[in-house]
Parts: C-alpha cells; sequence; structure tokens
C-alpha cells in the first residue's frame, strides 16, 4: 500500500469515535506509566509474579513459575491466573512502562466490549462517547482497571461476554458455544468474582432460548469445562488458600453475612446517586414490560437488564456467605456500579431520541469534555508518597510495609543506581521488629505531604500502621523527612 492509498482510506464515523476515545484513555495510561511509583498492592503483586513473598529480601533474580503459585496462595486472595501470566510477561523486561502494560490493554478490550455494547443498546455513537465520559467519572472504574492487579482481566472477560450476547441474542453456533466456554474457564483465573457471570450467561441462555434437548446441550460446553476449571483451581490453589481467605474487616459492615439490615443495602445500591440511575431505568424497563408505556421495547435491553439482575442477585448470595460485598460503595463493587454507568447513556439515548436538539452542538460539548475530564485524571492512581533516598545519610530505617514499592525502585527503578543503594547502605525493618514497640525512624517521601495532610521538614507524625489490625500492633511515629 502506497502512502497516497493510506491516506485515501476512509474511516467510518464509528471507527473515529473509538479511536477518539482510545486515544484520551490511552494518554491517562502513558502519563501514570511514565512514573515509577507503584502502590502496595501493585508492588506485591509484582514480587508474587517474580515468585519472592513480599516482605522477604528480594533481588533481580526470577524464582520458579511454582514459587509463584506458592505466594500467590500465600499473599493473595485470587486464583492467580494474573500472576502467572505476569511472570512470563517479565521475562521481557522488568521496566514499569512494561510492568503496567498488561492492565492497559486488557483495559481497553473491556472498554471496548462495554462501549460496543451502549452502541448495540442505544444504537447511538453520540451516546457512546456520553458512556465514555462517564466511565470517567468512576474512580472505582478508571482505578481498578490502571492497577497491576487483575480486576482489568476481569473485566475484560465479562464485558466480552456481554457484548457477545448482546451481539448474537444469546443465538450462538455450536463452534462459539466452545470457544466461548473456553474463554470462561480462562478468566475464571482472573478473580473469583468472575464466576458471576458464567452463571449469568447460562441463566440468560435458559431464559431466551426455548428449553429442549438442543439447547440444553448447547450449555454442556461451558459447565462443563468451567467446573474442570473450578476443580483445577480448587485443588491447586483454593483448598491451600480457604483458611487464610477471609474478607477484610473494613467489608464487614458491607457484608449481610455480618449486616442484617437489608434496608441498608438496599437504599446504597438503588437509590443513592450511585445506583439511581440504574434504579430509574429499572422501572422504566418493567412498565415498558407491562405495556405501561413503550419507551424501552428492545430484546437487547431485555438480555442487557436480565443480566444486570444476575449479576444482583449472585453478588447478594456472596454477601450472604461473606465471600463478596454487595454494596456499591464498596471497593470491590464495579459491577453494581457498572449497571448505573450504563443506564446513564441509556437514559440520555431517550432524551436524544424524543428531544429535538442540535446534535453537532453536542458532539462539541461532549468531545471537549471527554479531552477535559481525561485531563483532570491525570496522576489519579499514582501512589503519592514516593520515597527518595537521602545521600547524607549514613544507614536509612523505612516502614516494613513500604518495603515493597521500595525494594522495586532500588533493584529495577529510579533508585537503582542511587549512590546510597549501591553501597548496601539501606536496611529494612521487619514486622516483627517494628512491633515490639514504638520505633521512631525516617520515612522518605519526595514531596511535603503525608496521607494527604501537608507536613513541615523534620516533623513527626503519629499513625496507625498501614492495613495492620490497629487493635493488635501499637502505634508507630514516622519522622518525615523530605528535600527540602
Amino acid at each position: 500500500m502506497t502512502a497516497g492509498q493510506f491516506y485515501r482510506i476512509k474511516f467510518s464515523n464509528r471507527t473515529w469515535v473509538y479511536l477518539f476515545i482510545f486515544l484520551t484513555q490511552g494518554f491517562i495510561f502513558t502519563y501514570n506509566a511514565l512514573h515509577e511509583n507503584l502502590n502496595h498492592d501493585e508492588a506485591t503483586q509484582f514480587w508474587i509474579a517474580k515468585g519472592f513473598a513480599p516482605h522477604e529480601i528480594h533481588n533481580a533474580q526470577s524464582k520458579s513459575v511454582g514459587e509463584v503459585f506458592r505466594q500467590n496462595i500465600t499473599h493473595n486472595l485470587d486464583p492467580g491466573g494474573f500472576s502467572i501470566f505476569l511472570h512470563y510477561w517479565l521475562t521481557i523486561s522488568n521496566h514499569i512502562f512494561w510492568l503496567k502494560l498488561p492492565s492497559f490493554l486488557f483495559f481497553a478490550v473491556g472498554l471496548y466490549h462495554l462501549l460496543s455494547s451502549i452502541e448495540l443498546l442505544t444504537n447511538n455513537l453520540l451516546v457512546v462517547l456520553v458512556g465514555a465520559i462517564v466511565l470517567l467519572f468512576s474512580n472505582n472504574f478508571l482505578y481498578n482497571n490502571m492497577l497491576v492487579r487483575p480486576y482489568s482481566l476481569e473485566y475484560a472477560g465479562a464485558f466480552f461476554i456481554l457484548h457477545q450476547c448482546l451481539r448474537y441474542r444469546l443465538k450462538f453456533s455450536r463452534r462459539y458455544i466452545y470457544i466461548l466456554a473456553i474463554l470462561c474457564a480462562v478468566f475464571l483465573w482472573s478473580r473469583y468474582t468472575f464466576s458471576v457471570n458464567i452463571i449469568a450467561l447460562l441463566v440468560l441462555i435458559a431464559i431466551f432460548r426455548p428449553f429442549n434437548i438442543r439447547n440444553l446441550s448447547r450449555s454442556l460446553p461451558i459447565v462443563s469445562i468451567s467446573i474442570v476449571s473450578l476443580v483445577i483451581i480448587y485443588f491447586f490453589v483454593l483448598r491451600e488458600q480457604a483458611p487464610s481467605i477471609q474478607a477484610p474487616k473494613a467489608y464487614h459492615n458491607v457484608l449481610l453475612k455480618t449486616n442484617r439490615d437489608i434496608g441498608y443495602f438496599l437504599y446504597w445500591n438503588f437509590l443513592d446517586l450511585r445506583g439511581i440511575s440504574y434504579t430509574i431505568l429499572l422501572g422504566i424497563w418493567t412498565l415498558s414490560k407491562s405495556k405501561v408505556c413503550r419507551l424501552l421495547n428492545s430484546d437487547r435491553l431485555d438480555i442487557f437488564m436480565y443480566w444486570t439482575l444476575i449479576i444482583h442477585a449472585m453478588l447478594l448470595i456472596y454477601s450472604v456467605i461473606g465471600a463478596s460485598p454487595w454494596f456499591i460503595r464498596a471497593p470491590q463493587s464495579t459491577y453494581l456500579i457498572l449497571n448505573n454507568i450504563i443506564a446513564i447513556p441509556i437514559l440520555f439515548s431517550l432524551v436524544v431520541k424524543n428531544a429535538p436538539i442540535q446534535k453537532f452542538g453536542l458532539w462539541i460539548t461532549f468531545s471537549l469534555a471527554l479531552i477535559f475530564v481525561s485531563y483532570t485524571k491525570l496522576g489519579y492512581v499514582l501512589s503519592m508518597n514516593k520515597p527518595i533516598i537521602d545521600n547524607s545519610s549514613e544507614r536509612l530505617y523505612i516502614d516494613a510495609w513500604e518495603y515493597p514499592e521500595i525494594s522495586y525502585l532500588i533493584i529495577y527503578g529510579g533508585l537503582k543506581n542511587d549512590s546510597v543503594s549501591k553501597q548496601n547502605r539501606l536496611k529494612f525493618l521487619t514486622f516483627d521488629q517494628i512491633h515490639r514497640g514504638q520505633y521512631q525512624f525516617p520515612l522518605l517521601i519526595s514531596d511535603t505531604r503525608f496521607m494527604g495532610l501537608p507536613i513541615k521538614p523534620g516533623q513527626t507524625i503519629t499513625t496507625y500502621t498501614s492495613g495492620q489490625d490497629c487493635a493488635t500492633y501499637p502505634r508507630i511515629k514516622y519522622n518525615i523527612i523530605t528535600k527540602n
């Protein structure tokens, strides 16, 4: 193809809209990926993928994949598929950009299928653009998908399945059923909550396809292959992991197992600002199904609404048994937030379709809005407390909770060539050493804020150890040292 032929290619409006959206998301990712900060969860995920325990003494040599399995069972709460993938991915490079790239690629796959689902539900590209803006307003969704964690892999699988259900209206060929079954088994290795999507797919097939031997046999590959994957996960991961798997104490008030106030959950999930759009859509859809009004009458919308109701039902069950929260404000309840996110552009499509609005002006307005909102999200997923090494110090003591992040910087990142690091004058305290009593030692950061609070050079701040049970461990004093 010559250059002249390339420039004569005519892209469709759909291509331009999706390209514009992905460029804005890519800009956010690039900004974050060029900064070396990792938060504790990301650094822990990195060292697990290398085969190390998060707080053991690290080096630049990766361990075996068997060690990756063992560390994932001990220090992680997911099946470990992402850890295994990352283990082989990092054989190419340990650079921060390469480390963060898989999460963005999975996010891009999920975003495409999510926006395509909105397009199928509304048949309106302007609404797709609105959907992209709404997604950026969800800090939970953006944060989880940009992290070096398996969330983006899980959501990529979930949105892919939803998109295929809408695209084919659940009329899958026998060959495609096997493809879906294999993909479901693979995505099940991302996080345990992906199982709600497999159950939703099976229930949707049972609802929308005639109940006969032929359609029943087409569901068997999904059931059988997923069960095989689940059995492997149980015997190799979950059986050893189960004794240590407990919902964090911060989740106890948002689990129906420990909080039986069902009215509390109904209010936040359906009447709070984060869930009200889905509730309005659910009400309009219910009235349309009962023929009270005809605003929404689409078989694809029926599939989507049933999918959301099944997700709600499964998360409610998981909450009752204490496995996962059914609470829209919980950090891990992205599925509930997405119900609301998709509902907003669908409701907007009703306004656009039934009101005399100048479409060109809306295109310009929402395009500029997407650029502006994307700009405001730059740096959102960055860890704020990037440590530095003060070359004037003979020996530096750093809180062991920060060790995984700092260890990455020293072995692979910006502190690799630092004179203090190269002379091996950096010492880390173990958890046991710290928790034997109250210690005072310098924690080094690169700005003048600590945990969101303004500080002064040399100021001593008393706080609880990050991520630990405050009732068990004593308070630790951090002597803050900054560059100025």
